[in-house]
């Protein structure tokens, strides 16, 4: 995807309530926004799997933003059925990724990705089985 910017998180997010310069990257519209830390990785030499894992997760963000354009925000913020529905998308592709240089981590990579997505970071008050599961099913539809 050409029209993807990336582009290292400034201070100005220490402003922003939750995400901050250095916990989370963020995607707003069409630009990805690395932490310090993982810009800089990604810029390196030899980035880490992880990392290009995160862009993957956050370039899939952006084709979602690309298709539904303003809708896209709006559902993401209203609608935990949607925000799951994207970010289970979204992890399955870096979990697709990392698979391919670590294919004895799928599970491992599905049961970390489905405790992330059934903490309160992402407000979708469901359990870890279910996300599991959906996440399972998904990972395995694309693989």
């Amino acid at each position: 995807m050409s029209d993807v910017k990336i582009k290292r998180k400034s201070w100005l997010w220490n402003l922003v309530p939750l995400t901050g310069r250095n916990r989370f990257s963020s995607t707003i519209g069409s630009t990805i926004y690395l932490t310090p830390k993982r810009y800089d990785d990604y810029h390196s030499d030899s980035p880490s799997v992880r990392t290009q894992g995160l862009v993957i997760h956050e370039t899939v963000h952006v084709r979602q933003y690309q298709a539904e354009k303003l809708l896209f925000g709006l559902k993401y913020a209203l609608s935990r059925k949607a925000r799951l529905n994207y970010e289970i998308e979204a992890y399955a592709a870096q979990i697709k990724f990392s698979i391919q240089h670590h294919p004895d981590r799928k599970e491992k990579y599905i049961r970390q990705k489905a405790k992330v997505l059934s903490s309160t970071r992402y407000l979708l008050f469901m359990d870890y089985e279910s996300v599991h599961q959906k996440l399972t099913a998904k990972v395995d539809e694309i693989t």
